[in-house]
């Protein structure tokens, strides 16, 4: 099973988030469920790097992505915006945990 926990500061801003585990949902390397969950997590870092050009601290190794924002480091501007990518990315997962029950659980707590 993947589990994402979702980080928020005590006023609901998203400041880290932490992907661990396998779907098990199929074969390795035809598994729909981790190929989803990873592409909406990989396309989050990607909105935040790229397109938005925040620095997040990244560490991604087999079955695991950590993703830490500074939000003293960002303008209010920035912040906002990195709220609205991962924002996206948690609906994203909620929606591929609710379609496939038992390979995704998306926990949130604050920090």
């Amino acid at each position: 099973m993947i589990a994402v926990e979702v980080c928020r500061t005590p006023d609901g801003e998203i400041v880290e988030f932490v992907a661990t585990g396998h779907a098990g949902s199929g074969p390795y390397g035809h598994d729909l469920v981790c190929s989803a969950v990873s592409a909406v997590v990989q396309t989050a870092v990607c909105g935040l790097k790229e397109v938005l050009d925040l620095r997040p601290m990244v560490e991604q190794k087999s079955g695991f992505l950590r993703c830490r924002l500074a939000p003293a480091e960002q303008t209010a501007e920035e912040r906002e915006k990195g709220q609205v990518v991962l924002a996206t990315m948690v609906a994203g997962l909620k929606g591929i945990a609710a379609s496939y029950p038992g390979y995704l659980v998306v926990k949130e707590r604050t920090v």
